[in-house]
């Protein structure tokens, strides 16, 4: 069995970089890891503050959207996409507001113009103190099999 890493050999416990290297900037990977795992998500993925500001975008929804990293700190409400947000907009005050987490459907448009139906979830933005910072909207297109049922 493998021992623990300790400090002769220049490791804390529980870490799996060498300290030199954070000392030295780099981020470790396991700090990187929600980021890659949400980053090449197949749903896009939109979090908003209680303002409805963007605060951040996966790729998957920078795709969608047709925006960069540029929407970040705008109104999600004042991008020009293909979601119909103001549609949206009454399940993310609830969300925000502390409501439960909804479910909605919307035909919305792709970015190449075609006309889309989408599964998008709203769910509050919830920090280690478990209040509400805004909503993530979880927004995947929906197959045409699944749009028959």
């Amino acid at each position: 069995m493998p021992s623990l890493p300790n400090e002769s050999d220049g490791m804390a416990g529980g870490d799996i970089m060498p300290r030199g290297e954070r000392r030295n900037g780099a981020v470790p990977p396991q700090t990187r890891l929600p980021e890659a795992i949400v980053d090449n998500a197949a749903s896009a993925y939109i979090a908003i503050d209680t303002n409805g500001i963007v605060v951040f975008l996966n790729s998957q929804a920078r795709r969608m959207l047709e925006v960069g990293e540029e929407a970040v700190d705008r109104k999600l409400i004042e991008l020009d996409t293909g979601l119909p947000v103001q549609q949206l907009e009454p399940a993310v005050r609830s969300v925000i507001a502390g409501g439960e987490v909804v479910d909605i459907r919307v035909n919305a448009v792709e970015r190449r113009g075609r006309p889309i139906r989408c599964r998008v979830r709203v769910s509050p933005l919830l920090y280690e103190d478990r209040a509400s910072h805004g909503a993530v909207l979880f927004v995947e297109e929906i197959a045409e099999a699944e749009r028959a049922v």
